[in-house]
């Protein structure tokens, strides 16, 4: 859909998103943890401007600098309050509590992106332990790991949100099979319950509870 891709933020932005995630994979398995932190946060704040800007532009009608002018005017630069206007693939009782967790994780990633006296204080404890770059604890690596688990699980449901319920439901029966890493999730799965109703999904659980190979 190139004209789709040339107009909306979200679609456009697929090229900055992919060397953020590539990015924090290198950075993660280096043991530079709080660089990869940081791209988490900036893929957060990213996703929800991009999709509040063209939710409230929803006509591809509108152009991309027609956007970027709305982004620069109309969207904070140091806050992410437009996430309370966003509205997310999800059911309409969980919506609340799912921009309150996004802004959540935003807000405690911001405090390793400024010079801060937390960020100087886990550093030198990290120190103290031994735990250089490189050096990660167990207990580390599990904590970087839920971390980027959840924000991406974040992510996913905005990524989603923005190629519309249609589309969506189609790409989230592809992907949530048992061996997808958010499975079990807890926003991809209820954004993926939306699509219970569908006949492939149907078809392929009751296929499940005969002991017949989904896929066949």
């Amino acid at each position: 859909m190139p004209n789709a891709t040339d107009t909306y933020l979200v679609y456009a932005g697929t090229d900055d998103v992919l060397e953020c995630i590539v990015a924090i994979r290198a950075l993660v398995a280096q043991g530079v943890h709080n660089v990869a932190r940081r791209e988490c946060r900036y893929l957060l704040e990213q996703a929800v401007k991009f999709l509040y800007v063209d939710q409230q532009c929803p006509d591809i009608n509108v152009a991309r600098e027609q956007r970027i002018e709305f982004l620069k005017k109309e969207v904070p630069r140091s806050s992410i309050q437009p996430i309370f206007d966003v509205v997310p693939l999800l059911p309409s009782e969980e919506v609340r509590e799912f921009r309150e967790e996004v802004k959540g994780r935003w807000s405690s990633l911001s405090g390793i992106v400024h010079p801060s006296k937390e960020q100087i204080d886990e550093r030198a404890a990290r120190a103290r332990r031994g735990a250089f770059s490189g050096f990660e604890t167990v207990k580390d690596l599990t904590t970087m790991n839920n971390q980027l688990a959840s924000v991406y699980d974040c992510l996913g449901v905005m990524w989603l949100t923005a190629v519309g319920p249609s589309i969506a439901g189609d790409l989230i029966l592809e992907l949530d099979q048992k061996e997808w890493i958010f499975h079990k999730s807890k926003w991809l799965q209820k954004l993926s319950r939306q699509y219970d109703y569908k006949l492939e999904r149907q078809t392929r659980t009751q296929k499940s509870e005969k002991g017949i190979d989904p896929e066949s």
